[in-house]
């Protein structure tokens, strides 16, 4: 390792530099460990091999080299990519790539491009569905009954949904989530003084409907409808949902936040928790998709006092990686 040095950045839809070019043995590593939780951005951006490609420019070495690690999840997976390549390649600058967690099955494709059109090698590090995301064993219920379970009487509910792009792209199949709020706004119009209300968030914008009196279904919009986004910002949706609930035009005594997403998001910070469980907002959670981190989720649910489920899906796809021979 003689006469190496690296360099890091972390990168979303932003871009950080940790730390410039620095001799391999002094290199803080250990300096950076926890600095990849938080709101960098929500999805890939590649134009950070840009700026990755700036700085090796500006150094003498013999051999440079960029290893570029991502899920690829991006709302246009190959923006500025061809250009991007030609001039790595134009540099002499090889990238390997590493394509991380299921999403980068989407994106593969890119990841592969950037390593052959460089001279590098393309990798993926699977992380199975069936794995810890999928513990705690929870029985799958049907959406409908779950969303029902929270409307009741002199309760205001509102429905969080997450629309965020990874929900679409590695769970193709049934999409129950317009026919379940039917149900539970149905069901809230037969109650006495309930309220509910919707919400759709991705990334770190939340398009708020107000709370309602349950008069039906027509009040409440389809949560699948409209434009996706990438990337999932849940701490911002919570708190913005604990603003809505506690808005003084809420009259019921009962608060709940129903939270509908694939947790696949940056970091919920405790202060947002507390809002909820200081102040007797109960926040229920469902895990939707099979590649739902439901320890994450169910942990969001204890924390608050809430109710933790998982939906039934009849059909959803699934990618499951070739044993190798």
């Amino acid at each position: 390792m003689a006469d190496t040095k690296v360099a890091l950045f972390k990168f979303g839809s932003n871009s950080t530099k940790l730390f410039g070019l620095t001799d391999h043995s002094s290199a803080p590593w250990n300096d950076h460990i926890d600095s990849f939780s938080g709101t960098q951005g929500v999805y890939t951006n590649w134009t950070v091999l840009s700026s990755a490609k700036r700085l090796l420019d500006g150094d003498s070495a013999d051999v440079k080299k960029v290893i570029f690690m991502t899920d690829a999840l991006s709302i246009n997976l190959h923006q500025d990519l061809d250009g991007t390549i030609d001039s790595l390649a134009e540099a002499g600058i090889v990238a390997d790539t590493i394509g991380l967690g299921i999403h980068s099955l989407v994106g593969f494709e890119s990841l592969e491009s950037i390593a052959t059109g460089t001279g590098g090698e393309a990798r993926m590090v699977w992380k199975s569905i069936n794995g810890t995301t999928n513990d705690p064993a929870v029985t799958a219920r049907d959406m409908s009954d779950i969303l029902k379970d929270s409307v009741g009487d002199n309760t205001a509910t509102l429905f969080l949904f997450d629309t965020s792009i990874s929900i679409f792209l590695v769970g193709l199949g049934d999409d129950p989530r317009g026919e379940a709020l039917t149900a539970a706004a149905t069901k809230a119009g037969t109650s006495t003084d309930a309220q509910v209300g919707m919400a759709k968030f991705s990334g770190e914008s939340v398009k708020k409907y107000e709370l309602v009196n349950a008069i039906g279904s027509s009040s409440l919009s389809d949560p699948s409808s409209g434009r996706l986004q990438a990337g999932t910002n849940i701490d911002y949706a919570l708190r913005e949902a604990y603003k809505t609930i506690s808005d003084k035009g809420v009259t019921a005594t009962n608060k709940r936040v129903v939270l509908i997403s694939d947790g696949i998001t940056v970091e919920v910070r405790d202060s947002t928790l507390d809002l909820y469980s200081d102040n007797g907002v109960i926040l229920d959670v469902v895990a939707f998709r099979s590649h739902a981190d439901r320890v994450l989720l169910k942990n969001l649910a204890d924390a608050t006092g809430g109710n933790f489920n998982v939906t039934q899906l009849t059909s959803e796809w699934v990618w499951e990686p070739e044993e190798e021979e």
